[in-house]
């Protein structure tokens, strides 16, 4: 009975040894101190660690068969557990025949920590060069920081952690200024998984926010695009008006065409829209233009050739209308194809202020910082015939310099849009100011104080944000935004 006792060992028990560590050692991601720390805590549990460290007190060599059966045992035992836990490559470059757990562990050793020198240069350079913008999110840059600390670490160059904490504030983005100053002014410094956890918490306020502000905009739709498809009556060549397929009654240009005169049929148009103007009975009438892309592409009539001339009676000329209603059905445009085909000409890389928007939009996010991924949350924005153009992200970001630096926040990223367009609501409430506007352009100015900030001239029939100088010093501008 004790002879079975003292056969048994503890490191029998483990049936997978994955479990225990659950990393697998490889020559690029480099977590060679990760993965020796957690393989001496597991050893060291199971009585097994002086099999790959030389204990530092001198042990007794097995005297007995049985003892070195035993020792011989659990030697392989070990080694088993270093080939299960390393990539195919450090396996097939470790592997020797009849090689014992310690050989094997000096091996891997001297693999990651050989040329320490040349390895603490190169990951020093690297270490210093970290910066969150090259990373998907918060935890993957942190994470790569810690990885560079551990491996300076190994090479004797270690990094300790106010150095940590001060380089990850150092690579932080813009839109991390304010946890950033938070960390910075804390003394001591935190420590670096508590900067961290700041960090992340940040980040996932700021999402909220965005993926908030996107909800909103969409539940504010369809008021932000709205395009309307009316249908106008159709002037035949001859002058006179068309009320059906052949041309209806009094074709003639005349007065005292046969038939009596009717009004033009209309058809159906938005509750928003009035059904059509009631023109003077004689006079003159005001030319219809052609809508503006992209409803309707197809379908519109102008009047072809000359006018007929008219006879005039005592009661002077007849009524003429522009056009006269055709029977013809109208298909609305595919919005989205509409708009994706203009995007193929130049972008419009100027802003534009707008009253009807409820949020920032842009089609292009190539040089805004702070990019906030909404590809998955399925959100679009909303135009009249039900189509819906699909928002990919949301951005924090500023008017380009010159002007001020006013802020544009939760700025919504959509590519098939034609226009960089600001909503004059959101613009002013944000910023604390108010905007006027004038034949000849607008001008922003502080709510506080009505200091004019910035001045745009406009002389198309948009409101353009115009590269000009602002009237205020920086310094002014910043106390009047701080206050």
């Amino acid at each position: 009975m004790s002879d079975s006792k003292s056969s048994f060992h503890p490191a029998f028990t483990v049936s997978n040894i994955k479990r225990n560590i659950p990393i697998t050692l490889e020559l690029e991601n480099a977590a060679y101190s990760t993965w020796a720390e957690l393989f001496k805590i597991h050893a060291r549990s199971h009585k097994v660690l002086d099999h790959i460290i030389a204990p530092k007190k001198k042990v007794a060599s097995p005297s007995t068969d049985e003892e070195k059966e035993l020792w011989l045992t659990l030697d392989a035992l070990v080694l088993g557990w270093i080939y299960s836990t390393i990539s195919k490559d450090l396996l097939q470059t470790i592997i020797e025949p009849d090689s014992t757990a310690m050989e094997a562990w000096e091996r891997l050793r001297d693999i990651f920590q050989d040329n320490q020198k040349s390895r603490a240069v190169t990951l020093e350079h690297e270490f210093s060069n970290t910066k969150m913008e090259d990373f998907s999110n918060a935890s993957a840059y942190c994470q790569r920081l810690k990885s560079l600390s551990d491996q300076l670490k190994d090479v004797e160059a270690p990094v300790d952690n106010n150095r940590l904490v001060l380089q990850l504030v150092a690579g932080l983005t813009d839109s991390c200024n304010g946890v950033a100053t938070l960390i910075q002014q804390s003394s001591p410094l935190p420590q670096f998984y508590q900067a961290r956890s700041m960090l992340t918490l940040e980040e996932a306020g700021l999402a909220k926010k965005a993926a908030h502000s996107a909800t909103a905009m969409v539940a504010a739709l369809p008021g932000i695009l709205t395009l309307a498809l009316i249908r106008v009556p159709h002037v035949n060549a001859g002058g006179g008006c068309s009320t059906s397929p052949g041309g209806g009654q009094n074709t003639g240009g005349g007065r005292g065409g046969p038939g009596q005169q009717q009004q033009p049929q209309w058809g159906s148009v938005p509750p928003w829209h009035p059904q059509y103007q009631q023109y003077p009975p004689w006079g003159y009438f005001p030319q219809w233009t052609t809508p503006p892309c992209p409803y309707p592409t197809q379908g519109w009539a102008r009047p072809q050739g000359p006018m007929k001339q008219q006879h005039f009676s005592i009661l002077g000329p007849r009524p003429q209308h522009a056009y006269a209603a055709s029977q013809q059905s109208y298909t609305p445009t595919d919005i989205e194809s509409a708009m994706h085909i203009m995007t193929l000409s130049q972008p419009d890389p100027s802003w534009y202020m707008d009253t009807g928007e409820t949020s920032h939009m842009t089609s292009s996010n190539g040089n805004l910082p702070s990019y906030f991924n909404l590809s998955n949350h399925h959100n679009g924005i909303i135009v009249g015939n039900g189509h819906s153009i699909p928002i990919r992200g949301c951005v924090h970001t500023t008017l380009p310099s010159p002007n001020p630096p006013l802020s544009l926040s939760n700025v919504l990223h959509a590519p098939k849009l034609i226009k960089k367009l600001i909503s004059v609501r959101k613009f002013t409430t944000d910023n604390c100011v108010f905007v006027e506007f004038d034949p000849n352009g607008f001008s922003v100015k502080d709510y506080q104080t009505g200091m004019l900030i910035m001045r745009c001239d406009s002389q198309g029939d948009l409101y353009p944000l115009t590269t000009t100088s602002s009237t205020s010093s920086p310094s002014t501008f910043t106390a009047l935004c701080r206050e």
